[in-house]
């Protein structure tokens, strides 16, 4: 894939995108008295699902949207993006993807507005973003 091509040129924007909820996820970590870490932990799992689908685009494989990651790096080439197959604890970002966005929802329990991710689950969501993120940029190089 060529520098020009317009495919490659996609998967890079997605990568842009993912680098960007990577950034805004720490941005918002970095700020804890100002902010949720349920918003933080969102935006951990959006980076890796960004980038994912920027392998995905690379490789030309069509993908439903979806926000599980396990799912998602199942449809990933092995033999093209090995790397991306080398990461763990994916499956443990799936449940930030919607439900950490709305007040109620994310606990389970609609009488109980503090349950949900502490800051701990938000730094090691983004430890595990950061992962993917280079495993990905590595992959596409």
């Amino acid at each position: 894939m060529s520098a020009s091509d317009p495919v490659r040129q996609l998967a890079l924007e997605w990568i842009r995108f993912a680098q960007g909820e990577l950034s805004a996820a720490r941005t918002l970590a970095d700020n804890q008295d100002d902010n949720l870490p349920a918003m933080s932990a969102f935006h951990a799992q959006e980076a890796p699902e960004k980038a994912i689908k920027a392998l995905l685009t690379a490789a030309q494989v069509p993908f439903q949207r979806d926000h599980d990651l396990s799912l998602l790096v199942s449809l990933v080439p092995d033999d093209r993006f090995p790397r991306i197959h080398e990461v763990g604890g994916l499956a443990s970002l799936n449940p930030y993807a919607v439900a950490t966005r709305y007040p109620m929802i994310h606990a389970g329990n609609p009488t109980n507005l503090n349950a949900g991710p502490e800051w701990s689950d938000a730094d090691a969501a983004i430890s595990i973003a950061e992962v993917v993120l280079a495993a990905a940029v590595s992959d596409l190089a």
